[in-house]
């Protein structure tokens, strides 16, 4: 218990096991600014990272559009209708 109360604010130093990202199933386009970003350096260093970095920006700026949907008790991006036959 002391030694987790000296810790400072931020990130425990223990991380989450690694988890991958299937690129394979990205259009082309989405590729190409995948590889832009990448090039670019700012967002990550490789094409996992990039496709993270966006995925945390994302559902950040969402939080509570998400939250408000899960406790509505809807789908997050709109209600889901049936196929017709």
């Amino acid at each position: 218990m002391e030694e987790e109360s000296e810790k400072g604010p931020g990130r425990p130093n223990r991380s989450a096991p690694p988890r991958t990202i299937d690129m394979k199933a990205v259009d082309s386009v989405t590729s190409r600014m995948i590889d832009a970003l990448v090039s670019y350096g700012r967002f990550g260093d490789s094409r996992p990272v990039v496709a993270l970095f966006i995925i945390r920006t994302w559902l950040f700026e969402n939080e509570d559009r998400l939250k408000g949907a899960i406790a509505a008790r809807e789908a997050p991006l709109g209600h889901v209708y049936p196929e017709s036959e």
